[in-house]
């Protein structure tokens, strides 16, 4: 086997075992996949609509539609009807939502701190530079890497997957 192969294999992985063991410890404090960019998005735009909520995640206006509806009912946001529109729902992260968001935030932070604690300090500085230097090839082939790109290609990916 190619030695890129092997290192791509071992980052699938990595990514694989690391975003599971994030994931049952989101579930500890009451969160799901995907709730926690849905509060971020709304908590900096507060009032925004479902369907701008999709348009910025690349999610679906049904999945919109679903994620709020549990995260309203779990009590984290608010659906309050546009005044000028009645059919347009504005979002709101209630306090008990941004209480749950500052704990996911808290366990992704625990979590990476501990993920890399086997790392020495320069270890983890020659890792961070070598994923910049994949990461600005992934750029030049036309792939931006931010975090909502990510998600939003993850999604997509996963779309087509199911298609």
């Amino acid at each position: 086997m190619e030695k890129h192969t092997q290192i791509a294999l071992k980052m699938d992985r990595l990514q694989l075992v690391s975003r599971a063991l994030r994931r049952r410890k989101l579930r500890e404090v009451g969160l799901w996949r995907g709730q926690m960019p849905i509060l971020e998005y709304v908590l900096e735009h507060e009032g925004c609509t479902q369907s701008a909520l999709a348009a910025a995640l690349g999610l679906s206006a049904a999945t919109v539609a679903v994620s709020t509806k549990r995260l309203a009912a779990a009590g984290l946001l608010t659906k309050e009807a546009d005044g000028e529109n009645l059919r347009c729902n504005r979002l709101f992260v209630t306090d008990a939502g941004r209480e749950k968001l500052l704990a996911g935030k808290l366990v992704a932070e625990e979590h990476n701190a501990a993920l890399f604690s086997v790392l020495t300090d320069e270890e983890q500085q020659t890792l961070c530079a070598l994923f910049d230097k994949l990461l600005s090839q992934c750029e030049e082939r036309g792939v931006a890497p931010s975090p909502l790109d990510n998600y939003i290609l993850q999604n997509q990916l996963e779309s087509e997957e199911t298609k």
